[in-house]
């Protein structure tokens, strides 16, 4: 059988373009082994702590405060001028308990970062629910229940390469341990 140039050419796009496409997928699969197996500094070339952190503190901010509209100056001066010490007072919330090697692996299972119980059930096939040339997003089902998926937003930073720039929980979670 006999391949000419044109034929060389045309499976070399193929497996180019198969390459391109999946390259998420696999940066995914090594995010779940890097966390399983501790590695840090593979965690490290996966995930853009900065923007995962503002995307996980944008989920696990209490809401409560935000719905109540603030103190008017005109109308309420004393809790405006109140509102206006306590601000600089509030601690930033911290997501570096969901930001953990174990954590990661237990979010990229379906599972609740923060919960410590052993796995019911066999980790879900994650699923790609967004893909297009520079941002993919792979959504994992809860093994207990399929319903709460974890959505992993990956973003192009190379050919090839992709980092982590944010996780979407399934539910807002309760505020990690100080």
């Amino acid at each position: 059988m006999r391949v000419g140039f044109s034929g060389l050419v045309l499976i070399a796009a193929i497996i180019f373009a198969l390459a391109f496409a999946s390259a998420p997928w696999f940066a995914f699969r090594a995010l779940r082994s890097a966390a399983q197996n501790q590695d840090i500094l593979a965690l490290g070339e996966l995930v853009d702590y900065n923007a995962v952190r503002g995307g996980l503190r944008s989920q696990i901010r209490p809401t409560a405060r935000a719905q109540i509209p603030p103190p008017n100056i005109w109308n309420d001066p004393l809790g405006a001028m109140r509102r206006a010490l306590e601000a600089p007072m509030e601690q930033p919330v911290q997501v570096d308990a969901f930001l953990t090697p174990a954590a990661l692996a237990r979010m990229a299972d379906g599972r609740a970062p923060l919960d410590r119980s052993p796995a019911v059930g066999a980790p879900r096939f994650p699923m790609i629910t967004y893909w297009d040339v520079n941002r993919c997003r792979i959504a994992v089902e809860d093994p207990a229940a399929p319903a709460r998926r974890t959505i992993f937003t990956w973003q192009r930073r190379g050919l090839f390469a992709w980092k982590l720039v944010l996780i979407r929980l399934p539910s807002a979670p309760a505020a990690p341990p100080a």
